[in-house]
């Protein structure tokens, strides 16, 4: 039996969901609304998944190259988003409850979570999922 089925099975989920930790993984195709940002200031995107396109409402050729500032507006809470970002300076997993804003305009609550992904031993970039 393979480790993630024992996991399955241990912790008597239908699904165990393996989290990526690599650039390549966290590229592959997935359902989850997710997207890929350098791990260096100002995190740039390289990758969004297509659920995060229709979630948000951006094509991946105008996301990719902006940051997630494109996703803040009024109601997005800045002490919340230091508190998430501090988490990512310091290369540790991080989540955070926003409100981010589709391209349209409109408001949606997501709850964010980004975790590192490393490259030949350093965190090189980070995946987020809505």
């Amino acid at each position: 039996m393979g480790f993630i089925q024992q996991l399955q099975r241990a912790s008597g989920a239908e699904e165990f969901r393996v989290i990526p930790n690599t650039l390549a993984m966290a590229q592959a195709p997935s359902d989850e609304a997710r997207f890929v940002v350098t791990a260096d200031a100002p995190h740039v995107i390289v990758h969004v998944s297509p659920a995060w396109t229709a979630a948000c409402g951006y094509a991946a050729d105008e996301a990719v190259g902006r940051t997630p500032a494109l996703l803040q507006g009024p109601l997005t809470d800045a002490a919340a988003l230091a508190r998430f970002m501090e988490g990512v300076r310091r290369r540790h997993a991080a989540a955070m409850d926003v409100v981010n804003y589709t391209k349209a305009g409109a408001p949606f609550a997501a709850r964010v979570v980004a975790y590192p992904l490393v490259t030949d031993g350093r965190v090189m970039h980070y995946l987020a999922a809505l």
